[in-house]
């Protein structure tokens, strides 16, 4: 996939010269828009890439005009391609979406690719989010209109706190890059502050638990860290210490997620509040199946989340104490 990119983003040929005379000034300008669109899909948007690259269905057809035409493979020599012959199957200047296959035929061709419809994108916000967003954007409004006649544009200012509120409630689609069945993934966003051995939650022996602090400016949804079925949920009530404190897991207000694995496993997350978050929002039931990266739920307003692998598994852990992770797009580690 590497080699993909790269000999995407680093295609710099010129302008082409279309057969028909009439479409000439049409076709050089579509493929330069083409080339700068690619550009910014390969180097700023390889999720993008991805996602539209697993949509892809059906062959090529070998007209050729992806290397001839669109992309300007310097390897295509009139009837092939120097590296790979006619099998074009194997050439990385392929159509990368629709707009890709739309220009093909606009220029005269017929490209042998079509992709599946894509799953419709969900907002970049959280719907968890919509009564804070409309009462902070209220009050700042109302605050920002009074104080218009005494301040005048400064007023703005006051629209800054609705501006955090709907930046807090943002919710970006995640996809990890490894997506083997042994990975356990983030659970939320932020900086691991605890890794070692514990009792498992509810009983079941000694497990390796991973500690994530969420501050204020993280994204605090959580996803669910391997795939599986839901097999229980438990709400307790408790205090609303600050999060970085060690003793926060034990003693906050927290919400207990079990995942039941396809293999018979038991993992465990635990949200739990802080001082400010004092709102633990769970999508799941018991009986629901989640896959590994799904959203489960988000604390609002800094708090802390907790992952327990069974000990029994051979996890291996590939994070370490301080690091960054992301939400259903980090691996912590691997099963054995």
């Amino acid at each position: 996939m590497e080699d993909f990119f790269r000999a995407l983003s680093t295609d710099n040929s010129g302008g082409t010269r279309i057969d028909n005379n009439g479409h000439k000034t049409a076709g050089v300008f579509r493929q330069g828009w083409s080339k700068l669109r690619r550009f910014w899909l390969v180097t700023a948007r390889r999720g993008y890439v991805r996602r539209h690259l697993a949509l892809r269905e059906g062959q090529c057809n070998r007209c050729g005009l992806c290397c001839r035409i669109l992309f300007r493979c310097p390897y295509f020599d009139g009837t092939g391609c120097k590296i790979h012959g006619n099998h074009f199957s194997q050439c990385k200047a392929f159509p990368i979406d629709k707009r890709d296959i739309d220009l093909i035929r606009q220029m005269g061709g017929e490209c042998g690719f079509s992709f599946k419809e894509a799953p419709m994108k969900t907002a970049p916000f959280t719907r968890y989010g919509l009564r804070p967003v409309l009462a902070a954007s209220g009050l700042s409004a109302a605050a920002a209109a009074g104080a218009a006649f005494l301040v005048g544009w400064w007023a703005l200012l006051f629209l800054l706190p609705a501006a955090f509120v709907l930046y807090f409630f943002r919710d970006p689609e995640r996809h990890s890059d490894d997506d083997s069945p042994n990975v356990v993934l983030a659970p939320a966003d932020g900086t691991i502050v605890g890794i070692r051995e514990v009792e498992m939650p509810l009983g079941g022996g000694k497990a390796v638990m991973i500690d994530i602090f969420l501050s204020i400016l993280n994204v605090h949804m959580n996803r669910a860290p391997v795939a599986g079925t839901v097999a229980e949920t438990k709400y307790q009530k408790g205090k609303f210490l600050n999060a970085l404190r060690g003793v926060a897991g034990e003693v906050n207000e927290n919400n207990l997620v079990v995942i039941e694995s396809p293999s018979g496993v038991r993992f465990a997350l635990k949200q739990i509040a802080g001082v400010i978050a004092r709102r633990i929002v769970c999508s799941v039931a018991p009986g629901d199946t989640i896959a590994a990266g799904e959203r489960v739920g988000m604390i609002k307003f800094g708090s802390r989340t907790q992952v327990f692998i069974p000990a029994d598994t051979g996890f291996e852990v590939c994070a370490e104490v301080g690091g960054h992770v992301r939400a259903g797009k980090t691996v912590l580690g691997h099963l054995g």
